[in-house]
């Protein structure tokens, strides 16, 4: 087969081969045919030339071609170029205006020679209604502060909020890009249609999305914005892998700022590592985890990197009054991240297309990671498959359980306990749970 990259040779898209044969296929498509498809595809971003030039709007262009970008790197962009970036530059964006912000992003991620295979897009996202000179996009994200959504084939023109300045417009773009996904994934499912059953079918459904990091619903659920926000609590990070680095993202896009840091992995930024983390660039590879994640925060004190792995002992660990952040696949260190006795704990989680986030407060009616996690599965030492939109909505997801700390009108909607679902059906049945886990009674941790 012509012009294609095998990931044999390419061992960035690993996680994407992964994630796409991961699918219920009835014979599972091959890795080079894969590749071959994705590097096709060329997505269109265009939009509602009035929303892109809020704030909000281009927070939900940058993080939809970033995304894009990840699974297709020739996505193409159509949108005015005289209109000036308003939101604060970041280690991916450094531009005046945000047609030549958005079309580098492509380059700042893989480099030079990322087009791939020249070929005409029939796929296009619109943030907000789109202009009708303009060609008709199949999917039309729309955003509140707290909810997101996107709409396969929508005619609507009107209801496009300018003036949300919360995580709504995060979440939109990540559900813009897995309604991208699934459309390109169904097109490769049509080009060899012996790969594809009734179950690939359910997987890669269309349909419109919605969701609500307010409480969890799936509609367009809202409250008051938050702005200025500060963290009253130092907190820890536990990894610096790709559902933390989303947080830190969102934190920067929230303008969420924190007292201290302290940033816990022993890992160097590798190639696959592109795939997935939203804040990483090429220009990142080879370099600590934690100081390319430092990067993205803003402190008030001091930010800690430490190149080793969280351990609860010893007289320089962070404990006690501290709020800490994990985002780890590997369970027994979220357990030793419980054993530091934290005040407070967010835990993001992922595998596929899974999403979960629970939160752990010192003595509140046994929340514990013990109870929630009560067991290793077992490890087979394969990669999980996951993907950039599934990690960057678990991460946006903590940040804004983040925020909910900082300000009193909002601070009832704290997740309770533990919430999650499947992204790639979303629509197609309630499968986003918001439920609670009792404690453990013999756990020192529940009683403390």
């Amino acid at each position: 087969m012509a012009n294609v990259i095998s990931p044999a040779a390419d061992p960035i898209w690993s996680r994407t081969v992964l994630f796409v044969r991961g699918h219920r296929w009835a014979n599972r498509p091959e890795p080079d045919q894969i590749m071959d498809h994705l590097w096709r595809q060329r997505p269109i971003i265009t939009g509602n030339s009035e929303l892109l030039r809020s704030k909000a709007g281009q927070q939900a262009a940058i993080l939809l071609v970033n995304l894009m970008a990840r699974i297709c790197p020739g996505i193409l962009i159509d949108v005015p170029r005289n209109i000036p970036l308003i939101v604060p530059k970041n280690p991916l964006i450094n531009h005046d205006y945000l047609f030549d912000a958005l079309a580098a992003v492509p380059l700042q991620i893989w480099g030079e020679g990322c087009k791939g295979p020249a070929h005409d897009s029939e796929l296009a996202l619109s943030i907000g209604s789109w202009p009708a000179s303009r060609r008709k996009p199949h999917i039309v994200v729309r955003f509140g502060s707290w909810w997101g959504g996107a709409f396969e084939n929508d005619a609507r023109a009107d209801n496009d909020d300018s003036d949300s300045s919360g995580p709504g417009s995060l979440v939109a773009a990540c559900l813009g890009a897995a309604a991208a996904y699934k459309t390109i994934v169904r097109r490769l499912a049509a080009k060899y249609p012996l790969l594809a059953n009734d179950n690939t079918s359910w997987d890669l459904r269309g349909g419109s999305q919605c969701l609500s990091v307010l409480d969890y619903s799936l509609s367009a659920s809202d409250g008051p914005q938050v702005s200025s926000a500060r963290l009253a609590l130092p907190v820890t990070f536990v990894s610096a892998g790709a559902i933390t680095s989303a947080v830190v993202y969102a934190m920067s896009c929230l303008g969420l700022r924190l007292q201290d840091a302290s940033i816990f992995d022993p890992k160097i930024v590798d190639a696959p590592d592109l795939n997935r983390y939203i804040t990483l660039c090429n220009q990142h590879l080879g370099r600590f985890k934690t100081e390319a994640m430092a990067e993205w925060l803003s402190c008030s004190g001091k930010i800690e990197c430490r190149n080793e792995s969280f351990v609860a002992t010893g007289g320089d660990v962070p404990r006690g009054d501290q709020l800490f952040v994990v985002g780890v696949d590997h369970i027994p260190s979220r357990w030793e991240a419980q054993r530091a006795l934290p005040m407070k704990m967010l835990i993001g989680a992922t595998e596929q297309d899974e999403v979960r986030i629970s939160a752990h407060r010192k003595g509140a009616n046994g929340l514990c990671a013990l109870c929630l996690d009560r067991q290793e599965p077992e490890l087979t030492g394969a990669l999980i498959p996951t993907i950039s939109f599934v990690s960057a909505l678990t991460g946006i997801t903590v940040a804004a359980e983040l925020l909910k700390e900082t300000d009193p009108n909002v601070f009832e909607y704290r997740l309770s306990n533990v919430a999650g679902g499947r992204l790639l059906q979303l629509s197609g049945m309630l499968n986003w749970s918001h439920r609670f886990v009792p404690g453990t009674a013999d756990c020192r941790h529940c009683a403390a």
